[in-house]
């Protein structure tokens, strides 16, 4: 695992290919843990989905 430089985002490893991110938000006084799964280091598609989530 591994923060991710000035987004506050952190990555774990799954395989060769596929990773997990994710990332702490708060909302409403309680923690969340948002989790993404990035397949073949497509992280182009990684902020939208991430952002949506959030919203």
């Amino acid at each position: 695992m591994r923060k991710m430089m000035d987004t506050g985002y952190y990555s774990a490893r799954l395989d060769i290919r596929d990773r997990l991110i994710f990332f702490i938000v708060q909302y409403k006084g309680l923690k969340h843990l948002l989790l993404e799964i990035i397949k073949e280091h497509n992280y182009a598609q990684m902020p939208g989905k991430i952002a949506l989530a959030v919203l």
